[in-house]
């Protein structure tokens, strides 16, 4: 990857060299700081603008949206949404507009809105499925998996979580939100069984991508719950480097309650 990214700098060509940083970025979820994201997300977005490429300069926007709330860097984070917000409007970006109401959802979360967050998360599904966004789906239940959690009220969504567990077996994240709605319904025995499935081997089947910190702390609260000391150990060694930064989705690390 570095030598690819040498060879680009080398090339001087601004589209070739927007094209490799954006899969760096995309190789970099869990293997590098949130600040170097920001960093190569932002470079994407000035070569792409220079270079005409609307559609991977609203791309990077999107990744340095993410990388902003690693970062706790709020006031960027609004600043940003805005701008997103305007281009959309701006240069008529249809099938962009379903980020938009997300965006606004997750600040009206961090405010404590939680029935104005669960308004535009409603809002966002249905532009995307207007556009027959294949993944618009995803995206609002975890809107409303990260509202629920917020307000202490996660379990309410265990009929979501299993329907998500059986249509999206590949992503993990529905089975670590259900074993977590299982602990906090009290039902230890369900709870068990869904987390280990997830935690066998390590847990080999929760793949280090964009989600694999959200799944682990979703996790790290199952495990405390269940009283499994090891796994706790193993998840609470996993999340301590990222003590510093928010969990994707707006959930906050928790490492101290492994200890």
């Amino acid at each position: 990857a570095e030598a690819a990214l040498a060879m680009a700098r080398r090339l001087d060509d601004r589209a070739t060299l927007a094209s490799v940083l954006y899969a760096r970025h995309q190789s970099l979820w869990t293997g590098a700081p949130a600040e170097e994201r920001c960093a190569i997300a932002g470079e994407i977005v000035q070569l792409a603008e220079a270079n005409g490429d609307r559609e991977l300069a609203m791309q990077a926007r999107a990744l340095r949206l993410g990388d902003l709330l690693e970062l706790a860097a709020l006031e960027r984070y609004r600043a940003e949404c805005a701008s997103y917000a305007r281009l959309v409007h701006d240069e008529n970006l249809v099938t962009s507009g379903w980020h938009v109401p997300m965006q606004q959802a997750t600040l009206a979360m961090l405010g404590g809105q939680f029935a104005e967050a669960e308004r535009l998360g409603a809002e966002g599904l249905s532009l995307g499925k207007r556009l027959s966004h294949q993944g618009i789906e995803v995206f609002h239940h975890s809107v409303l998996m990260t509202i629920r959690y917020l307000q202490g009220r996660h379990a309410e969504l265990l009929p979501v979580l299993r329907h998500g567990a059986e249509a999206y077996p590949t992503l993990p994240v529905f089975r670590a939100g259900l074993a977590l709605a299982h602990a906090e319904r009290g039902e230890r025995l369900e709870a068990s069984l869904v987390f280990e499935r997830l935690a066998d081997q390590n847990f080999r089947d929760v793949p280090r991508d964009i989600l694999w910190v959200f799944n682990i702390a979703l996790l790290s609260i199952t495990a405390h719950f269940l009283g499994d000391v090891e796994r706790a150990k193993l998840l609470y060694e996993w999340l301590e480097p990222y003590a510093i930064y928010n969990v994707r989705d707006t959930i906050a690390s928790e490492p101290a309650l492994l200890a």
